[in-house]
């Protein structure tokens, strides 16, 4: 259960990390906003990816460790994924205000 969590949380922050570098091109004078995948619910998929890569790692080897690493990996993707959230909220007039930061369906 573990590698399936590895793999797929793998692909989700190689994917997704990406489509944000993608967003970072610009059109004009715009950004470009990702529109699919887990960019339908969150700003920041790759960090999303890479929290439950940790999290499914700290749970194949189960060492104290690996859980605090997985908790600080968390607590700082978790706010950088809060402050870009929040950032193209204020510069992107038409980004999706119904998004969450980094968590699916959360608010955060």
């Amino acid at each position: 259960a573990e590698t399936q969590v590895s793999r797929a949380s793998s692909g989700i922050n190689a994917e997704y990390g990406h489509l944000r570098e993608l967003a970072r091109t610009r059109v004009g004078n715009q950004y470009l906003v990702p529109h699919r995948g887990m960019f339908q619910y969150v700003s920041a998929a790759n960090y999303f990816g890479e929290i439950v890569e940790w999290f499914g790692y700290a749970c194949f080897v189960q060492t104290p460790g690996a859980a605090w690493f997985s908790l600080f990996s968390t607590c700082f993707l978790g706010q950088r994924g809060f402050k870009t959230h929040q950032y193209y909220l204020q510069k992107i007039e038409d980004y999706p205000k119904g998004r969450s930061s980094v968590f699916p369906f959360t608010g955060f």
